[in-house]
């Protein structure tokens, strides 16, 4: 269980999660959560993102998986979070810098040492 407080504004929020298991197979970590309630097939985005994207960041998990025992079903949600490309563009300027800088380093050190 964990308990995601915050503001919005000047109002206070607070959220309570909870999944039933945390389990590891095959190096992947999963968040488990087990109804015996009839579930629709796919989950709808409203309900991802407000509910289940939640407990994906919470609980530092790399998927997650309904079972449900009513139809003895199991769904398995994943999300990926990817950096804008802005961002992408910015690392890759900054590490092409750093080794632009290293490479006239190294000649400098290589020219003065003749």
């Amino acid at each position: 269980m964990a308990r995601l407080k915050g503001y919005w504004d000047r109002v206070f929020f607070e959220e309570q999660y909870e999944v039933d298991f945390i389990v590891r197979k095959n190096g992947k970590v999963y968040a488990v959560h087990v109804t015996a309630n009839e579930l629709s097939n796919q989950p709808n985005q409203q309900d991802l993102m407000q509910h289940w994207f939640p407990i994906f960041v919470i609980f530092h998990v790399q998927s997650i998986l309904l079972m449900n025992l009513h139809d003895e079903s199991v769904i398995e949600i994943d999300f990926e979070i990817r950096k804008p490309i802005y961002v992408r563009q910015k690392q890759l300027l900054l590490n092409a810098g750093i080794l632009f800088t290293g490479i006239l380093i190294g000649i400098m050190l290589d020219f003065h040492s003749l």
